[in-house]
């Protein structure tokens, strides 16, 4: 009953935002497809300002913020700038705390942050924390992180032959969870497969569960210890199990 939810006025127009993330007291969102710019708010959402020229030409395309040693990013999917060659489209930016220009250019390239060989070229998402070292997921892959400046990553083998299935992560004081998802094209009734498990050093990983699902499995949370995981769909499905 004290739940209240209030809508947000943005500058401009046409805005397609992805993510929303509170870092030293102040909001940020943007991100999604497009060029909407990166909103902030200085007063907790009441007001927002879309500065610095510095990213008005950037191709911003599901972005995600995130906040490591004390420092504050945003990766992008560089998919979308195919489509606007004229316009810079880099790989991760970091905040630089300025209201003028608040973002500068920390890698133009994922060739820039992934290990040597690696042709990942996955944004950096739902990144983790587990004391001093963080994880994240790069197109299915979890990657362990000890340092972004300069980058070094480590990429997790997922327990059972999983591969790179990863979809989200959640850590916890007595570790960092994550929850995979892969198709069984044998099993009609459940095509896809969950499976949740867990890392409390980042060295070593193991299951914890696997469940049958009818549709995608997205996302999971964990209260009571219980896992309560979310159903998504591909846009060619509208399968009544999503949810």
């Amino acid at each position: 009953s004290d739940l209240s939810i209030t809508t947000m006025n943005f500058p401009g127009t046409g805005r397609h935002d992805f993510d929303i993330f509170k870092f030293n007291n102040v909001l940020f969102t943007g991100g999604g497809f497009g060029f909407p710019g990166i909103a902030m708010s200085l007063d907790g959402g009441a007001n927002w300002i879309v500065p610095g020229a510095d990213i008005t030409n950037v191709v911003f395309n599901d972005s995600e913020f995130f906040d490591f040693n004390g420092q504050f990013y945003v990766s992008q999917d560089l998919t979308l700038s195919e489509f606007y060659p004229g316009l810079a489209a880099p790989f991760l930016l970091k905040y630089t705390g300025s209201t003028n220009t608040p973002f500068t250019t920390l890698y133009s390239q994922p060739s820039d942050i992934y290990p040597a060989g690696d042709l990942n070229q996955g944004r950096l998402s739902h990144f983790e924390k587990l004391r001093d070292q963080g994880a994240f997921i790069g197109n299915g892959g979890v990657y362990v992180v000890s340092s972004m400046e300069p980058p070094v990553l480590t990429k997790v083998t997922l327990p059972n032959g999983l591969g790179d299935c990863a979809v989200d992560l959640r850590s916890r004081s007595n570790g960092v969870y994550f929850l995979a998802c892969s198709q069984q094209f044998a099993n009609a009734e459940f095509p896809y497969l969950g499976v949740i498990g867990k890392s409390e050093d980042f060295q070593n990983w193991v299951e914890i569960c696997r469940f049958g699902a009818r549709e995608f499995v997205q996302s999971f949370e964990m209260v009571d210890g219980d896992f309560y995981v979310g159903l998504g769909n591909l846009l060619t499905t509208a399968d009544p199990h999503s949810g």
